[in-house]
């Protein structure tokens, strides 16, 4: 039986004055496949994701561990991270804006990590940045490699994030909310573009997202956080077409359908 890829057993975070931020949480993501976490703010989907690209904040507290390709991974200071991060795990943030370097044109930003991961030369660094961005479809991706960040649109802005994340081929993609603020046309080119990498690169994909019509459309599997309690799993139409937790029952009758009114979610369990 193949290994998986990824492997949280018994994950649980905690603040320094013991606040619990996630609760004995354990996964499993194979190798081109697609695993989806849903939540509302503060239910500990993107904790989970810094902690399985060891970006969690200093002064937290952390049991369990996490095994990627058969091995744990190492502490958070630990400079195994810099032939693990970018290189086998890559991640796409959530606002664009915010992770790219506003000082830097694009083609520095995509070019940085193959210059310096796989010792080429900044001319030819950037001739490949060029490449990548044309494989997210950047139009004229060439005059778009020289701009800097806010002379791109919020979508063209997210593809340059998948373009950093995925430039030396990792193994696993984090995708924490990566159709947020983005117009309904954009998130499905976003969400093919994904399910395309997915697909050629066989990598494995973890997409955070607060949207049931996201993570239907390009996930397989699905865990259902709460207050960093996992409240319920597995296939991920299952899930969203026949939900057996109130929480998930709540967070899909909470998705507007043409009403403003703000629904409370069920804070009890089933």
């Amino acid at each position: 039986m193949t290994q998986p890829l990824v492997r949280v057993e018994g994950l649980s975070i905690e603040t320094a004055s013991g606040r619990p931020i996630l609760r004995d949480l354990s996964l499993t993501l194979g190798r081109g496949k697609t695993l989806g976490l849903a939540g509302e703010s503060g239910s500990g989907k993107t904790m989970t994701a810094l902690g399985v690209i060891g970006l969690l904040p200093a002064g937290l507290k952390t049991t369990g561990r996490i095994v990627f390709e058969d091995n744990p991974l190492p502490d958070a200071n630990d400079p195994a991270w810099d032939d693990i991060r970018g290189r086998r795990i890559g991640m796409v943030f959530q606002e664009p804006l915010t992770a790219l370097n506003p000082a830097m044109s694009i083609a520095d930003q995509v070019a940085e990590g193959l210059v310096r991961h796989r010792g080429i030369g900044w001319r030819q660094g950037r001739r490949d940045a060029v490449a990548l961005l044309d494989r997210v479809r950047i139009p004229r991706a060439a005059e778009r490699a020289k701009n800097y960040p806010h002379e791109l649109s919020g979508g063209q802005r997210q593809r340059v994030g998948i373009a950093i994340a995925i430039a030396l081929r990792p193994a696993l993609l984090i995708a924490d909310e990566p159709t947020t603020a983005l117009d309904v046309t954009v998130q499905r080119e976003i969400l093919d573009l994904l399910s395309e990498l997915v697909r050629d690169e066989e990598m494995a994909l973890m997409l955070i997202s607060h949207n049931p019509g996201v993570l239907s459309y390009a996930t397989e599997n699905l865990l259902v956080l709460r207050h960093g309690d996992c409240v319920e799993s597995g296939p991920t139409r299952q899930v969203l077409t026949a939900p057996s937790h109130a929480y998930t029952r709540g967070l899909l009758e909470a998705i507007p359908r043409g009403s403003h009114r703000q629904r409370r979610l069920p804070m009890e369990g089933r």
